[in-house]
């Protein structure tokens, strides 16, 4: 019921090109949160927000094909997207929990749609246990399988054994490129640091151990590895260099985006 009364206001603004402003009070099973959103159309387009999910730690934004969309999040760029030549629906991570983001939308250099969404009393328990357009695991019966393969009560350590040992490393990521298929990556036994990590990221999330996706710099390359959540302190995991120490020490990695 609610994301059919946020779809109806939704289509109302765009209607009467008004720039609303919501307010969301909730308490749920998993934390107490408030959302602020703006809906801002610049002009009549096929962009379409959904705050509806944003209490779990993500937003859903359709777009044109071609869009750029930079993520700001406190007034600073902390990301940016070009969609696919089709149009598409991301499943935004809400990474930096409280605070405000913004999406901006362009179309040819050209600002088509901004959506701003303030959050309080988001839980990184919960955001980072979450399938987005990033960490891709929904309905995945592989990945569900291989997780419940590795649980025999020591799951982070195998995940990072598996993923260092069975996906052998290759490198031909294009920096921009962060979306890779899973399933892909299983079928083929090989992958980037990205795809290692990805995949350990999904195994993770899977079984709700909170698990962060990590783009930065290693040794000063670029690089992506994990985080996740034991007994309320994080751990570095890179699948890639088969690293497993507190994050607190990790001296030679620089994190730059988290998803």
């Amino acid at each position: 019921m609610k994301r059919m009364f946020i779809a109806l206001i939704i289509c109302i603004a765009i209607s009467v090109g008004a720039v609303p402003i919501y307010r969301v009070m909730h308490t749920s099973d998993y934390q107490d949160y408030s959302i602020d959103y703006n809906i801002n159309y610049i002009s009549n387009t096929d962009c379409h927000f959904d705050a509806s999910q944003a209490s779990v730690g993500y937003i859903s934004l359709y777009v044109p094909a071609n869009t750029y969309i930079e993520e700001l999040f406190n007034n600073n760029e902390v990301d940016g997207i070009l969609s696919a030549d089709y149009s598409t629906l991301y499943r935004i991570p809400l990474a930096y929990l409280d605070g405000e983001y913004t999406f901006n939308c362009y179309a040819d250099n050209t600002l088509i749609a901004s959506y701003n969404v303030a959050i309080n009393g988001l839980s990184e328990d919960i955001v980072f246990t979450q399938s987005t357009s990033v960490v891709d695991f929904y309905n995945n019966h592989n990945i569900y399988k291989l997780s419940d393969d590795l649980d025999n009560g020591n799951l982070v350590e195998n995940a990072l054994d598996y993923c260092y040992n069975e996906i052998s490393y290759t490198y031909n990521w294009i920096n921009d490129d962060i979306f890779v298929n899973v399933d892909e990556t299983l079928m083929s036994k090989r992958g980037t640091c990205l795809n290692k990590s990805v995949l350990l990221a999904s195994i993770l999330r899977s079984k709700n151990i909170p698990t962060k996706l990590v783009f930065g710099e290693y040794a000063n390359t670029y690089h992506a590895w994990c985080e996740c959540k034991i007994d309320n302190e994080w751990y570095l995991l890179d699948p890639t260099e088969h690293t497993f120490i507190p994050s607190s020490t990790a001296s030679k990695y620089t994190a730059k985006k988290i998803y």
